[in-house]
């Protein structure tokens, strides 16, 4: 009897060593960074903003490129969030729901037709690669205020969606 109690504490210790080594956390592969060029514009103006991607492992990262004619990678390459003063979101152009999806039922669309295209390209380790994304493009923002705006990308590796900093734009009549 004694041996049966001394087997089932080891196995209780394997299957522990073992539960704690699934829930081990694997770090994202890479950083996301925003900056605004001008954090104040006029309503209707383009809002870019610059976003840098930072492969923080040791190994080649293969990051999408999306072919536009203006370089701007968003809603194809990064999620954008945009939230006014009061925290909520702001609502999406035609084109924000076509490369993002709609957030809610009201936003629902007809089925996109939009097809985009691209390639990947590698990433060495440590280094980084920065691209332009017109914020009005994907969202509405003709009404004069202060908004937030976030990036995100997901990473495969990790399974999680790695965020940007917050940053503000505030638009002017």
């Amino acid at each position: 009897m004694l041996i049966l109690v001394v087997a089932s504490r080891i196995f209780l210790v394997n299957e522990s060593s073992a539960q704690q080594k699934e829930l081990q956390t694997v770090s994202a592969r890479f950083s996301l960074s925003v900056s605004i060029p001008d954090a104040a514009v006029k309503v209707g103006a383009p809002i870019w903003v610059i976003v840098t991607k930072e492969n923080t492992s040791d190994q080649n990262l293969s990051v999408y490129r999306a072919i536009a004619g203006d370089s701007d990678q968003g809603g194809w390459v990064y999620r954008v969030i945009a939230q006014d003063e009061k925290g909520r979101k702001a609502p999406k152009t035609k084109f924000g729901r076509h490369v993002q999806g709609p957030e809610t039922a009201d936003e629902a669309i007809e089925p996109a037709s939009m097809v985009g295209s691209g390639g990947y390209i590698p990433l060495a380790p440590h280094k980084s690669i920065s691209d332009r994304i017109n914020i009005g493009k994907l969202y509405d923002l003709t009404h004069a205020g202060k908004y937030t705006v976030q990036v995100q990308e997901f990473d495969e590796e990790s399974k999680t969606y790695v965020k940007s900093n917050p940053i503000t734009v505030t638009v002017t009549p």
